[in-house]
């Protein structure tokens, strides 16, 4: 009986809403966008965050547009996207004002198709101000199958590259369960998370040495689910190969300049959440020092090309796309680098990194 009057008494306040659109909230003219919009957050059954960074208020008119559009996107959000959470952002770009509503619910709304409801609503009440409005949301992640979204913790002391790595895997479809700044928080949200991946700076205070490697290392023998990329400035041997010494699976090292490459950063995120390696080509260079006795020297300039493509992260198929072979091929060179390079019996996915790793000259820096 509550839960239908607690729903009942919300369907009536909805209505009331809908009668007021037009009018402008007390709030919202009294204090700005940020409280107004955090108000109608905290009204919400699922958890919003909002973040507005506006050096000075917009026009009334831009202003009370920003926040009806974002009032009745997150709306439309609970009643038909089944989403959890949400993020709303509003800053400024130049003279333009930025508005982004982001869920994980279904999405895949169609502006198209919306007719005289929905989105269709909210890209008229944006035409009156002559902005733009997307044509339609993107499809949200799949959590029945393999698409599900894939839950990351970043532990980055500084606040902008902090930041930055979240908006990139944000915008690649992650989940970011929390960001921290220092290696105790770190291993606080892998307590309470249990993410699938963890994004981790190497230097992080208070000694700025080795506390994210450290923290690395404790999450690797007390969480083995949990995946860990560690980011450095510089290439630093010794804290690669503390981390890969244990085991080689669903482990990753880059610098930090990666991240500018949004796309293959977001790729090296996912591939070793997924329990693969990412190694950047620095790191693998100087990982090693070549022996005297060079066992690269059995190997012939083919089986060269394949070794230095898997030391890239390339799956089987995307070497034979990369040198138009077949994949059996591949494979066939594989094994003929392993047998000459006398590497262990061990699971095939340890050994294609054990190849890269003990024998780095074949990738350049």
């Amino acid at each position: 009986m509550i839960d239908e009057a607690h729903r009942e008494a919300k369907e009536a306040i909805a209505e009331l809403n809908n009668l007021v659109r037009g009018l402008h909230p007390a709030v919202l003219e009294d204090r700005g966008l940020d409280a107004a919009l955090s108000g109608v957050a905290a009204r919400l059954p699922i958890a919003v965050r909002v973040a507005v960074d506006l050096p000075q208020r917009p026009s009334p008119t831009v202003e009370a547009v920003a926040y009806f559009v974002v009032s009745e996107a997150l709306t439309n959000m609970v009643k038909h996207a089944q989403a959890t959470r949400a993020d709303v952002t509003v800053e400024r770009i130049g003279e333009t004002l930025l508005v982004v509503v982001a869920d994980d619910g279904a999405g895949g709304a169609d502006l198209a198709a919306a007719g005289g409801t929905g989105l269709a609503g909210l890209a008229k009440r944006v035409a009156s101000v002559e902005a733009r409005f997307p044509a339609a949301a993107p499809p949200g992640p799949d959590r029945h199958h393999r698409g599900a979204a894939v839950r990351a913790v970043i532990a980055e002391d500084s606040l902008l590259l902090r930041i930055g790595v979240v908006k990139v895997l944000e915008a690649a479809g992650f989940e970011m369960c929390a960001q921290v700044a220092d290696a105790e928080g770190l291993l606080a949200a892998i307590e309470e998370h249990r993410p699938d991946i963890a994004v981790v700076d190497v230097r992080m205070p208070p000694g700025f040495t080795d506390e994210g490697v450290r923290a690395a290392l404790v999450i690797r023998r007390q969480y083995p689910r949990t995946a860990v990329l560690l980011l450095s400035q510089y290439v630093e041997e010794r804290y690669a190969a503390d981390l890969l010494a244990a085991n080689t699976s669903g482990v990753g090292y880059l610098l930090k300049q990666r991240v500018a490459d949004v796309e293959e950063f977001a790729e090296a995120v996912r591939r070793v959440a997924a329990g693969g390696t990412a190694l950047d080509p620095q790191a693998i260079a100087q990982l090693l020092v070549r022996r005297h006795s060079d066992p690269l020297d059995r190997l012939t300039p083919r089986e060269r090309e394949v070794l230095e493509l898997m030391a890239g992260g390339r799956s089987n198929s995307g070497i034979a796309a990369e040198l138009v072979v077949s994949e059996s091929a591949v494979a066939k060179h594989i094994n003929s680098i392993f047998t000459k390079l006398d590497l262990p019996k061990a699971d095939a996915d340890q050994r294609r990194v054990l190849a890269v790793l003990r024998f780095p000259g074949v990738v350049t820096a």
